[in-house]
């Protein structure tokens, strides 16, 4: 393209200049959006009617709860470990998988990570789970009988003591 005057021309590169600036603004954006996952703790936190829809404890006092209690213990895999998902992320993978049901597929694309990932997340967090709720608490400080609960049943509650 011919521009006959100097001026002109030198507004006409510094446009290119420009244009040239914003595709790669564009281009790093784009980057930048292909690597950012659609779901994440961070997007739930202050969302309390949210986040029990996808989780199904009522409220982020709870999650954080859960989330300090299991960080007390420690836990060793040696086989493999997830860095690339956050502690918190992970849980939340975890508990949205025993809520919804959710493929491991669905959550790799929301949490932008592969399936071996998410296969490991929820295999980990079911395990520690399980230890931690099911045997540490609940076997270990005694699950009452259903004698023992039948026994100091109120008595307001005493027509319905056998199951139907």
């Amino acid at each position: 393209m011919d521009i006959p005057q100097t001026s002109s021309k030198l507004d006409y590169e510094k446009l290119q200049q420009i244009i040239v600036q914003k595709q790669e603004e564009v281009s790093e954006l784009q980057r930048q959006l292909s690597t950012t996952s659609i779901m994440s703790y961070d997007m739930l936190r202050t969302n309390d009617e949210l986040l029990a829809h996808y989780i199904g404890l009522p409220n982020n006092a709870m999650y954080e709860c859960l989330l300090q209690f299991c960080e007390r213990f420690s836990f060793s895999v040696t086989t493999w470990a997830v860095s690339s998902v956050s502690v918190e992320n992970q849980l939340l993978i975890t508990l949205m998988k025993l809520r919804h049901n959710f493929t491991h597929k669905h959550q790799a694309f929301l949490f932008h990570v592969s399936l071996a990932a998410i296969t490991n997340i929820t295999a980990k967090w079911i395990d520690i789970l399980h230890e931690l709720l099911f045997i540490g608490i609940l076997k270990n400080c005694g699950i009452p009988s259903r004698h023992k609960n039948l026994v100091d049943i109120p008595h307001v509650l005493s027509p319905f003591k056998e199951p139907t």
